[in-house]
């Protein structure tokens, strides 16, 4: 470039900036102007950027989700709630048959202790029998009605173990005696979660929102006036009032779901079961009743599940908390 066509360059150069700087500073709107469009202009081409890098990533990558949802589709199975429970059926349910659990008896200890009827108590067979007369009273070749037996263990009493020293949950006590009833095991279900009467209402509360799920997923919607679950709890007569007020509280806790279900406590007669002694009968008693009158104090005050989930989780819950810290006083009364 010759010397001359550089100094033509940067005249025009120095006169296009002039114009510019007083163009801007006479005229505040075409500043404006032109700040905007190159806003506009930045944001346009980073939409563009994101949009073909978006598309370059789904196009170019496989995670494991992915991998499982060809898998899925190859077998003709969506990535639906219906794909992952045991059995496309329980759309279909519309009773659960609650049963809680009563504590590993000692008074039935076998040397036997791979079998899962050992230390099974008196006072939870009857409730199971209960339940099962109710259940075999209808059609169930279509899985509308299922159980749900209730507690990982108790923090009263200690739970049964295998010959390998794995665990036995007080539930898998209640799954065998229905089983060997005759009752398939599509339509058991335990709980490894909960360990006491608060706890297993929040498991039967998850269960009914796995339900009512696995149903809206099926174009069935739930509806407070004519409720698509009945739930029927069977409970020994000496544990049903706390176990009513329990399950009506964490049943109710915003989102409430009592409108959505018809709600039913069964009372099991406990007449003849040998306690041991009147004390131990007496103390369960006041036991229960103390029980009643904490649920119903707590119920004033926690009236959300985020709260719920408070209660149980972060100290509230006193019971839980000493066990967890080693300064747990177990309750004496025999039976729940």
């Amino acid at each position: 470039m010759s010397k001359n066509t550089r100094m033509a360059i940067q005249s025009i150069r120095r006169g296009s900036d002039k114009w510019f700087n007083s163009s801007l500073k006479h005229n505040p709107k075409l500043a404006l102007i032109l700040v905007v469009s190159f806003f506009m202009l930045f944001i346009i081409v980073y939409a563009i950027f994101n949009y073909n890098n978006e598309r370059w990533m789904k196009n170019n990558t496989k995670t494991l989700y992915d991998m499982e949802d060809l898998r899925l589709a190859a077998s003709g199975r969506a990535d639906t709630l219906s794909s992952m429970v045991i059995s496309d059926s329980l759309v279909n349910v519309n009773e659960i048959f609650v049963i809680p659990g009563g504590g590993s008896s000692t008074s039935n200890l076998r040397s036997d202790v791979n079998h899962a009827n050992a230390g099974y108590p008196e006072w939870t067979r009857r409730r199971v029998i209960s339940a099962f007369k109710d259940y075999e009273k209808h059609d169930n070749t279509k899985l509308e009605k299922i159980f749900l037996t209730l507690s990982a263990g108790s923090l009263n009493s200690p739970n049964m173990r295998y010959a390998d020293g794995r665990i036995i949950f007080e539930c898998q006590h209640m799954i065998q005696h229905l089983k060997d009833l005759g009752v398939p095991k599509e339509a058991i279900f335990g709980d490894y979660i909960s360990w006491d009467t608060v706890s297993n209402a929040l498991v039967v509360r998850m269960l009914i929102d796995g339900i009512l799920a696995l149903k809206k997923e099926n174009g069935i919607e739930s509806d407070s006036k004519t409720p698509p679950l009945t739930v029927s709890v069977y409970i020994s007569d000496f544990h049903a009032e706390r176990v009513k007020a329990a399950f009506s509280w964490v049943l109710d806790v915003a989102p409430s779901r009592l409108p959505f279900i018809n709600f039913i406590v069964n009372s099991v007669n406990s007449e003849g079961i040998e306690w041991g002694s009147k004390e131990l009968f007496e103390k369960r008693r006041q036991h229960e009743l103390n029980g009643v009158e904490v649920i119903t104090r707590n119920s004033n005050t926690i009236k959300t599940i985020e709260q719920l989930y408070a209660f149980l989780l972060l100290g509230a819950h006193k019971g839980y908390y000493n066990y967890m810290h080693g300064s747990y006083t177990s309750s004496k009364g025999a039976g729940w």
